[in-house]
């Protein structure tokens, strides 16, 4: 009892740099008082010098010594398993969350991010406990994740709605997926108390060096107040329009991209209390949100969806989405040097890439495919959204503008690798800011 209550007040003023230290000396401490007492015991056994055989109440002694060295040994190892503890990660403790529905198929991603996390580069897989957030009655799906028992946790969003079962709209599912995602952010960063969150939706391919990229990349989250997210997710990065090769490159964004994306905290308690009814990540692309903030995403996109019946029913899916490229081969993010993504050095050597280290090429020449023969990155300048929505269409690049940006612009220029050359889509250089709408 006098050591139980030694370690409940220790534990109570020491931090958690000390806790090691008590620990140990603790254990000693407990090993040196069981072995003195071993030693009386063993001193007080009567013994003759003519006989090698203890008379009975000797024996009785021998018990009783015998029964203290078991009942030490059983204490040394129960004080063992309290006062010292597994060894920590290496490292921060970032979560995944997985937003599920209906889906059976969840399983896919799931499956992805367990194994994914089992081959992790420099890191514990510990590092990264994943919760799966249901919002949909579906027992299938519920089924499925049931039965991965204590390897994942699981919670349950309820979303009351108004409207029958067999009339609910697609609008309704749209607004119970916004309120699942408040839900399941409030839990994460507020009642788990978790300070960086990485979000996964039900039919995301994972990428083998997902949890390195993110891990490697939250540093800079957490040191640049321009940047408000990292996202796995390249809305362009079909294999005709990324560098393949080049696994290893991250970009700046203004546009906020999703798809498997990570976020701080402190982001969370600045838009929480305005989250709309619906159409969250749209709420995300507003520029009062992002305030001149960026995202980093890779060229080689680190993950890809599956889900062509989704939200979106599929809008944009067999056009767009559906060839994605996913990176297959690891790249060592955590030895790599990121800090070319800081500001301000990143946008000077933006501007200096875009408009002093490529070729300028006409519109009109773009349009016929007259590129420079050599393998300089090459510019094409619009100066209207008319001419974007062009251009966009002869390289399939996706069109649509969400509050006047451009799907993987950054100050106004959307870079591709087109024919096995970097092309920058750029606007004039007094360019001056996006155009609302």
């Amino acid at each position: 009892t006098f050591f139980w209550n030694l370690l409940h007040f220790s534990l109570r003023r020491t931090g958690r740099l000390s806790l090691w230290i008590l620990r140990s000396r603790l254990v000693r401490l407990v090993g040196i008082v069981s072995l003195c007492f071993v030693i009386v015991l063993f001193w007080n056994v009567p013994r003759t010098q003519t006989s090698l055989h203890y008379p009975l109440s000797s024996l009785t002694q021998m018990q009783k010594l015998e029964r203290a060295i078991d009942e030490h040994n059983a204490w040394e190892q129960r004080l063992k398993q309290v006062l010292v503890p597994p060894a920590p990660p290496p490292g921060p403790i970032i979560p995944v969350l997985v937003i599920a529905c209906n889906r059976p198929s969840v399983k896919r991603t799931v499956d992805a991010l367990l194994k994914h996390r089992s081959n992790v580069l420099h890191l514990s897989p510990s590092q990264f406990p994943i919760t799966v957030s249901q919002g949909c009655e579906s027992q299938p799906t519920a089924d499925v994740l049931a039965a991965y028992g204590d390897v994942i946790s699981l919670i349950k969003f309820n979303y009351q709605s108004r409207e029958p079962p067999n009339k609910r709209s697609k609008l309704t599912s749209y607004q119970s997926m916004t309120q699942h995602y408040k839900f399941a952010l409030d839990y994460m960063l507020f009642q788990k108390n978790h300070s960086a969150l990485i979000v996964v939706e039900d039919d995301l391919d994972i990428a083998p060096d997902f949890f390195e990229y993110f891990a490697a990349t939250l540093p800079l989250l957490h040191k640049d107040p321009t940047l408000f997210c990292v996202s796995a997710w390249n809305d362009n990065g079909r294999p005709n329009l990324i560098d393949e090769q080049r696994n290893d490159v991250i970009y700046r964004t203004d546009f906020f991209p999703g798809l498997g994306w990570m976020l701080l905290r402190e982001f969370w308690l600045e838009i929480r209390d305005r989250w709309p009814d619906i159409y969250w990540d749209e709420y995300l692309r507003q520029a009062y949100i992002r305030r001149d903030r960026a995202c980093l995403r890779p060229e080689v996109g680190r993950t890809t969806t599956f889900g062509r019946d989704g939200t979106s029913l599929g809008q944009y899916f067999d056009k767009y989405l559906k060839t994605m490229r996913l990176n297959s081969e690891k790249f060592d993010f955590i030895n790599a040097d990121l800090t070319y993504l800081l500001e301000p050095v990143y946008t000077r050597r933006w501007k200096s890439m875009v408009y002093e280290q490529s070729v300028a090429v006409p519109l009109d020449d773009l349009l016929k495919d007259r590129l420079p023969e050599s393998d300089a990155s090459v510019l094409v300048i619009y100066t209207k959204p008319e001419e974007f929505s062009t251009i966009a269409g002869h390289l399939t690049l996706m069109p649509d503008l969400k509050s006047g940006v451009s799907r993987t612009a950054f100050r106004g220029v959307v870079p591709v690798f087109w024919k096995k050359r970097q092309l920058f889509i750029a606007p004039p250089t007094d360019w001056s800011g996006y155009v609302l709408s």
